[in-house]
């Protein structure tokens, strides 16, 4: 069973002075066999490209199309959830600093993305939550680098507001400023801060275009520790699985054409 999707791609030669254009033909393979994600996409790298990719509801389309009725049960595609890719909003600084609660954090309900400062400590939490929050300006020095925001905001708009108005969100770099932001709070229970991780990813890296992504009802779902990963059904909706269950999955070959 194969899928085909073709895709205009330009790619500049001899430093801008030609223009060649190519068309890419990509051919997806269910795989009948089970295996982990991880083993899955080994296998795909190494006989064919990666795991699937599919960017758009036409790609969804296509896949269910072309795979019925030889796809009965869910199959890996490479949708993927790192987990622990923490990073700071400035300059995506990775944390040097670390002070989560215990037991966090959980990914509750497979959602939890930001990161609040609760009390003394970290908690991730939902995106669209509503907190006050800490900016940080790099042109200060000492505790004014920082700067206690009391209106509500999710954390994407406590962002723009702190880019708007100051440099970032918060980097919390040392036991130090963690304790000097706790002060700061005065009593407030949780603020927002710098921290976030990457949310779903395909396998080859790409970024994930939320919109495309037909979940079923109620998904994604998975919590705390566990690792989640995508899987496609026979009615063409997406499901998160712990990427260590063994499934059937599909590949994605690439032919390039002059």
């Amino acid at each position: 069973m194969h899928a085909f999707v073709a895709v205009a791609h330009h790619f500049s030669l001899s430093a801008g002075l030609c223009l060649l254009i190519q068309s890419i033909t990509c051919q997806y393979v269910l795989i009948q066999e089970s295996k982990s994600w991880d083993e899955a996409r080994a296998y795909c790298r190494q006989n064919h490209i990666d795991l699937a990719t599919v960017q758009n509801n036409e790609d969804w389309t296509n896949i269910q199309r072309d795979f019925q009725p030889a796809l009965t049960s869910v199959a890996w595609i490479g949708l993927y959830n790192n987990i622990t890719s923490w990073r700071w909003s400035y300059q995506d600084e990775r944390m040097i600093f670390v002070n989560w609660y215990p037991g966090e954090p959980n990914n509750l309900y497979g959602k939890q993305e930001y990161v609040v400062m609760q009390i003394d400590k970290w908690n991730d939490r939902d995106y669209d939550n509503q907190f006050p929050f800490f900016c940080y300006n790099e042109e200060l020095t000492g505790a004014n680098r920082f700067v206690f925001v009391t209106s509500l905001k999710t954390w994407h708009e406590a962002q723009s507001y702190c880019r708007q108005h100051h440099t970032d969100l918060a980097t919390i770099r040392s036991q130090s400023e963690n304790d000097q932001l706790q002060r700061m709070m005065q009593g407030v229970m949780r603020t927002w801060t710098g921290l976030f991780r990457d949310s779903w990813k395909w396998s080859d890296d790409a970024n994930v275009n939320r919109p495309s992504i037909n979940w079923m009802t109620g998904q994604p779902n998975i919590g705390g520790l566990n690792r989640p990963c995508g899987v496609i059904g026979p009615d063409g909706l997406i499901d998160d699985r712990v990427c260590s269950d063994a499934l059937p999955f599909i590949c994605r070959i690439c032919k390039f054409h002059v």
